[in-house]
């Protein structure tokens, strides 16, 4: 009797149990905040309409797809847009599965940490574009860990489709291929059967450029919130506020091992400080969205 198999099968099914029980909770409840906007757009395909809305940033891809999903199996009401993410969701939770096996011993700890963390577990049930995009990332990180450079190639210029800011995974995917064919070792020739190796990822390279060229940027609506070549700390800071809270366990259990490295190495203050007039003056939170529904989020 194989029992890793078996706990396999168990904790995938309470995997399944759980997302069941919060489509259910969640699935005829009013729209959450940007659920509006894409549940729009995917209503204007509906209604006959391909026209993009002027407050929708991203490609269309996502809102498509689950249109697409909707004509097929005659469904067009909220709840079943949100059953189709869910569906992207436990799909890119088996992907997930398949690439924390052949990375990690603790692979089971990896699908549990992937399917309940806190950040991106709410969207599991939403109709948001994040769990679609992560799928798209997720196989074509399969493939090319499977050395199949053009289907990884593939699924990365349809993850750019789902969300423009993808193009980071596709370049970091392309580092990735030539590090683990040749390490640090640059020479013409290695660089000549890399190129042609990720000529679909080139392709992807020069669909970006047409488009933000065309376009005038990468987002598609309200660009004025989102300029696409400025430089804002806003969001590491905002990690950095997490970090604390995410990794509250870890951050206890090592308090005295920080106190006693601070007191051992005086020039952690100067560091301290320096990184706090850092903070002092580049933590601006002047952004549209921060006043937009102030007693909704914390900013």
């Amino acid at each position: 009797m194989d029992y890793k198999k078996i706990g396999a099968i168990i904790f995938f099914f309470f995997i399944l149990l759980s997302f069941i029980f919060g489509f259910l909770f969640i699935r005829d409840k009013p729209l959450f905040v940007d659920e509006n906007t894409h549940y729009f757009q995917i209503n204007k395909f509906f209604s006959g309409d391909f026209s993009i809305a002027s407050s929708l940033t991203t490609i269309p891809g996502y809102h498509y797809a689950i249109f697409l999903l909707s004509d097929i199996f005659g469904f067009y009401f909220i709840a079943s847009a949100r059953f189709f993410s869910l569906i992207f969701s436990f799909i890119s939770i088996i992907v997930f599965f398949v690439l924390a096996k052949r990375m990690s011993k603790n692979y089971m700890t990896k699908i549990f940490q992937y399917a309940f963390f806190p950040i991106l577990f709410p969207f599991f049930f939403l109709i948001y574009t994040d769990v679609l995009s992560l799928m798209l990332v997720l196989f074509a990180l399969y493939f090319v860990f499977c050395e199949n450079y053009e289907i990884a190639g593939v699924f990365g210029i349809l993850s750019f489709f789902v969300r423009q800011n993808n193009v980071i995974w596709m370049a970091f995917l392309c580092a990735l291929i030539y590090y683990d064919r040749n390490g640090f070792r640059i020479n013409f020739k290695a660089i000549r059967e890399f190129l042609i190796d990720i000529w679909v990822f080139i392709l992807g390279f020069i669909i970006t450029i047409i488009f933000v060229i065309i376009n005038g940027g990468f987002a598609i609506g309200d660009k004025s919130a989102h300029p696409a070549f400025s430089f804002h700390l806003g969001n590491l800071f905002f990690i950095l506020f997490f970090f604390f809270f995410l990794f509250l366990p870890l951050n206890i259990y090592n308090f005295f091992k920080i106190i006693d490295f601070v007191k051992k190495k005086k020039w952690v203050w100067i560091v301290i400080i320096g990184i706090f007039l850092i903070y002092m003056q580049f933590f601006i939170v002047n952004h549209p969205y921060n006043f937009l529904a102030p007693e909704y989020f914390l900013r």
